[in-house]
């Protein structure tokens, strides 16, 4: 049975999509042909991997490639999943990648928007239930993934890094700040090849993905995301992602652009500043135009 030996454990909308995607025309990488399968995280909200090893391995099928990987962005999020990965594989290599919390939380809030996640469409109307929502309450009953509610907590970085740091050596983790990878994405790559040891020569085209997106047909949407037992019982999990992702794609136009509000940006900035300054201290590295 083939395991992966890396994975990209988050955190969502800090870049992963575009690494997982430019990784995938490495030819000395072998890929998850679905992004996100999330079977690590037992303390997470529903996955169709969960307590399924073997459709997990699946995914990895009978690739010769020596490295294999899949990208989970909530893996970095839950409590478990560090220990979880450990147990799984020791000898796992983990990528993190991080991006200025204010703009990350603002950006997970649009997608769940897209994504029928959320139904307040004011991000400060989102940010004052979440407190509610980390205690189950006020959940939009359209809600599939409840942690990419908590817009704040998701981007607390400090102790979500420790807990890996705690299962893993540090010579098995590799921290992307999301800033850089976008002001320097070929030497990025190559740092991401070194760590993986594959050809850091290969020459990616990389290009940035999942640009903010609008919902065209609030119906059809709905149908995609509805679960089809027929469909189920037709094809694997496999096509069955492929079909509802193409669907997504056909169903979904470039959102018009928006700005954070001063006021909110304020707000956020004074919620996250404690959390920036320990994340400094853990990775040795300042981060101060995060913190202004």
């Amino acid at each position: 049975m083939i395991k992966p030996n890396f994975l990209i454990v988050g955190a969502p909308k800090c870049g992963t999509t575009t690494l997982y995607s430019n990784l995938l025309k490495h030819p000395d990488i072998f890929l998850s042909p679905i992004k996100e399968p999330h079977f690590f995280g037992s303390d997470l909200s529903y996955s169709e991997f969960r307590q399924k090893a073997n459709k997990y391995a699946d995914l990895f099928g009978k690739t010769d490639k020596k490295v294999v990987g899949e990208a989970s962005t909530w893996y970095l999020y839950s409590k478990t999943a560090a220990s979880e990965i450990r147990a799984y594989n020791p000898q796992m290599k983990i990528i993190i990648m991080l991006r200025n919390p204010v703009n990350a939380a603002f950006s997970l809030h649009s997608q769940a928007l897209f994504s029928r996640n959320e139904v307040l469409s004011n991000f400060d109307d989102a940010l004052n239930v979440e407190e509610l929502r980390l205690k189950g309450k006020a959940i939009p009953v359209c809600a599939h993934r409840t942690e990419a509610l908590h817009y704040t907590e998701a981007y607390k970085y400090s102790q979500q890094i420790s807990r890996f740091a705690a299962n893993f050596k540090s010579s098995q983790i590799l921290v992307i700040i999301f800033e850089e990878f976008i002001n320097m994405p070929h030497k990025i790559m190559v740092d991401v090849c070194e760590f993986l040891g594959v050809d850091s020569k290969f020459q990616f085209q990389v290009g940035i993905s999942n640009s903010r997106k609008k919902i065209r047909n609030h119906f059809i949407h709905k149908m995609i995301q509805k679960k089809n037992k027929r469909l189920t019982k037709l094809f694997p999990i496999i096509i069955r992602r492929q079909m509802h992702n193409l669907l997504k794609q056909l169903n979904s136009r470039k959102a018009e652009s928006y700005e954070l509000s001063e006021s909110v940006r304020n707000k956020l900035q004074e919620t996250f500043i404690k959390d920036i300054e320990k994340t400094e201290a853990i990775l040795n590295l300042k981060l101060d135009d995060w913190k202004y």
